[in-house]
């Protein structure tokens, strides 16, 4: 027997999704989400260029060649933006030394720990939660950024290196976002529902690279605006979609911890 809506329970379900959509929306806007989110792509930006020497660096030291670091990345990194990094790595992994080495972890960890403090103030304020204040919120963000980098550096390795596993590459990488994600929103709210939010940040973050490429592919004059610059104007945009496609997920997390709440009661 086939189950079917009433139109009157149709429109409920309507109804429901349009007053879900409408309190995320609220909850976007009401937390001043898109500065946040320039904040953080500006974050990110000053701190993966530093991130690419101290993982060329490290790559160096165990003889594995750190100049394919980012093609182990390509479908999530849009393609424009691969040149910028694949010079850059090129440039890191030929010139490496204590200076340069010591210079972009400083660099890497007081840009890394800045934007996980802005994320963490900005999915706390969506939950509603009051901001945290004080050195220990501060030694924290360099711990978690440290932790990041050795995230990012053992999963380079496996990739690099994983020929022989027998899982894809892509999923490796979506187990790897996924787990990012889902400990980002954890850390900002303990006691939150994060799954579904993660899973749909992680889903946006793994197929943006894709749309962006095509959307940047379906105009080739971008080049003749910003000339030399282009590929980190599109570096900063690419990062700002990213930056958002997160804080919605946080959004989602919030508006599923609300509906658990109204259901119980």
């Amino acid at each position: 027997m086939v189950l079917r809506l009433s139109p009157p329970c149709a429109d409920c379900l309507i109804m429901k999704l349009l007053l879900t959509v409408r309190a995320g929306i609220k909850l976007y806007t009401d937390n001043n989400a898109d500065g946040t989110a320039v904040q953080l792509a500006y974050n990110l930006m000053l701190s993966s260029f530093p991130l690419l020497i101290c993982v060329s660096a490290l790559l160096s030291g165990l003889n594995i060649n750190a100049s394919a670091v980012p093609e182990q990345l390509r479908g999530i990194i849009p393609d424009p933006i691969m040149p910028l990094l694949g010079e850059h790595s090129a440039y890191a992994a030929g010139r490496g030394g204590a200076a340069m080495f010591t210079g972009a972890v400083i660099l890497m960890l007081t840009s890394g720990s800045a934007a996980f403090r802005a994320a963490i103030e900005i999915i706390r304020d969506i939950h509603g939660l009051p901001d945290k204040f004080g050195l220990k919120p501060i030694v924290w963000s360099f711990i978690y950024a440290a932790a990041f980098l050795a995230i990012v550096f053992a999963a380079l390795i496996v990739l690099l290196v994983g020929g022989v596993l027998p899982v894809p590459r892509y999923i490796i990488l979506f187990v790897i976002l996924l787990t990012l994600v889902w400990g980002l929103y954890r850390i900002a709210v303990p006691s939150g529902r994060h799954v579904l939010g993660a899973l749909f940040a992680t889903v946006g973050l793994t197929i943006t690279g894709s749309i962006f490429t095509a959307a940047i592919a379906s105009s080739t004059r971008y080049s003749l605006v910003y000339g030399s610059v282009s590929a980190v104007v599109l570096l900063m945009i690419w990062l700002g979609l990213c930056s958002n496609i997160v804080i919605v997920g946080a959004v989602i997390s919030k508006l599923i911890s609300i509906g658990k709440q109204t259901n119980n009661t």
